[in-house]
């Protein structure tokens, strides 16, 4: 009776030695008890022979990574479009030293309401300029006189009031630069007409606000 249980453990030990050496090879071990021998932070010191699946002992194989799906939302077809300012400069619209809007501004003008009164936009912004004829504080108030006059002609055409704003910028940002210098009397209230300008920023869609 005691022959066959000894026989049988031999059996047993034999047919597990194979596994435990292909895991062990994965793995640095001790020649004298077999046991992984590890780093100073714990860790198994692996061997060429080494794979994520590979366990012997307390080294444990890598963890599987699991694989969470993301859920990424559609874009909205409907979501509107991203506003672009578009800047329109007339520099037509005021004789010198003048606020009143002259007769042959009222197209420009005309074809500019009606642009806008069919498109889609958010507001307007009316910048007055003027020439560097003149002091600061008149020129400032002429620039904002400016603005205004051509704000009430839009609101006559129809347009939101509650989207339009004027405001002026005195003689502050000419568009003549050196051109006029060393001119004298009307060549100089001549050559300075660009100065004398309205800026009128529309922020909208450049597809809808300008056709």
């Amino acid at each position: 009776m005691s022959t066959r249980l000894y026989a049988f453990a031999v059996i047993a030990t034999l047919s597990t030695a194979p596994a435990r050496a292909e895991e062990a090879a994965a793995y640095l071990v001790a020649a004298s008890d077999g046991a992984p021998v590890t780093t100073a932070s714990g860790a198994c010191v692996r061997t060429s022979e080494w794979n994520p699946a590979s366990s012997y002992r307390d080294c444990n194989p890598l963890p599987t990574a699991k694989l969470v799906p993301v859920s990424v939302e559609p874009a909205r077809l409907d979501s509107p479009p991203r506003a672009e300012p578009i800047r329109i400069s007339m520099n037509t619209l005021f004789d010198f030293d003048s606020a009143v809007l002259r007769a042959d501004a009222g197209p420009a003008l005309d074809a500019l309401a009606k642009q806008l009164t069919q498109a889609s936009y958010q507001k307007v912004d009316i910048v007055g300029h003027a020439d560097r004829m003149g002091p600061g504080k008149y020129n400032q108030k002429l620039s904002e006189q400016r603005a205004e006059a051509v704000r009430d002609y839009l609101l006559a055409q129809g347009l939101d009031g509650s989207r339009l704003t004027a405001f002026g910028v005195g003689n502050t940002e000419p568009l003549t630069g050196k051109e006029c210098r060393g001119l004298r009397g009307k060549p100089l209230v001549y050559c300075l007409q660009r100065d004398r300008y309205t800026e009128i920023t529309v922020l909208g869609t450049q597809t809808s606000a300008m056709r």
